[in-house]
């Protein structure tokens, strides 16, 4: 994935890892406007993938170079937690090796994570889940686990385990597959799931569910992603 260009008149980006997390910050974005709950300024606003943890250097040196790059203010980068890794370590050493590359552009690096820098333009990082290890995929999780349905999905994994038909179950895979399994089984139910949303088995799709709870985006699981947006976004 390369990242895209800048859009005319955008001066505050949020970059994330893909498609799935652009959804995501679309979708929330959306709610906190519908509901007018924070003051945000979303004419600028512009939300561009980078396809992933290993391509964010590279995906810097390509905004720098984009002709409408002087005229941005503010740079959110969003990336998985992971397992076994400091996130945010990773992401301002992306920077640092941006900014030891010819020509330097010295964008700013982060102390800490979730803060924006002072220096302009204004660099913050988000790791999600925040202060925690996992994946989009995990928050989504535990926004849902209260669902009835969840009990016969962790109950799904919790037999393969101790059937022994698997050695090494891949804990970073394991949020995305429990999803999978989440949706499958909304989906074979009729009066949960309507005819749309049996064609719909990705994460991006979740949003879009019919058998999602109205108050989905209200859940705490989703304050850190918007505190950090209401940062990015305020006037």
């Amino acid at each position: 994935m390369t990242l895209p260009p800048i859009p005319e008149g955008k001066t505050r980006l949020l970059l994330v890892e893909g498609s799935d997390d652009k959804m995501f910050f679309e979708s929330l974005v959306a709610h906190l406007e519908s509901k007018a709950q924070q003051l945000l300024d979303l004419t600028g606003f512009e939300v561009l993938p980078f396809g992933g943890a290993q391509n964010l250097v590279n995906s810097l040196e390509l905004l720098a170079r984009d002709p409408r790059y002087d005229k941005v203010s503010h740079i959110g980068i969003v990336r998985d937690s992971d397992y076994n890794t400091d996130a945010f370590a990773s992401v301002c050493s992306a920077i640092n090796r941006f900014n030891s590359q010819p020509p330097t552009t010295n964008l700013p690096v982060p102390r800490e994570v979730f803060l924006p820098t002072d220096e302009y333009p204004r660099v913050s990082v988000l790791t999600m889940p925040l202060n925690s290890e996992g994946t989009l995929e995990s928050v989504v999780l535990t926004a849902l686990k209260d669902d009835a349905i969840m009990s016969c999905v962790n109950d799904y994994f919790t037999c393969i385990e101790n059937a022994d038909i698997y050695t090494d179950l891949a804990e970073n895979r394991l949020p995305k597959s429990k999803l999978a399994v989440l949706i499958a089984g909304k989906s074979a139910d009729r009066n949960s799931a309507r005819v749309p949303d049996v064609k719909r088995r990705l994460l991006h799709n979740v949003y879009s569910m019919t058998w999602l709870p109205n108050d989905f985006w209200e859940n705490e699981s989703f304050d850190d992603a918007k505190s950090f947006l209401t940062l990015l976004l305020a006037p």
